[in-house]
């Protein structure tokens, strides 16, 4: 018997991915793009069987924690609103 572990992918089309890359643009410290850390938040949030991710405050510009909230639609993370 196989398992296989499906790996949920950040919806990328629509206004909703515009805004969330917009905000976390604005907040996001760090030295990696968006584009290059998305796979591990993709994994992070799948392997744990959540729908946000927590950008700390020590990788945020105002040194805020800011919780990053998805929907689940269709097997994919679709932008909700930051918390």
């Amino acid at each position: 018997m196989t398992v296989r572990c499906i790996i949920m992918k950040i919806d990328m089309l629509g206004p909703e991915f515009n805004k969330f890359s917009e905000i976390f643009d604005k907040l996001y410290v760090g030295r990696e793009p968006l584009y290059a850390i998305i796979t591990n938040l993709e994994n992070m949030m799948t392997a744990n069987k959540i729908n946000f991710f927590k950008l700390p405050a020590f990788k945020s510009k105002d040194s805020r924690n800011h919780y990053f909230i998805f929907k689940v639609v269709d097997d994919r993370y679709v932008f909700s609103y930051l918390k």
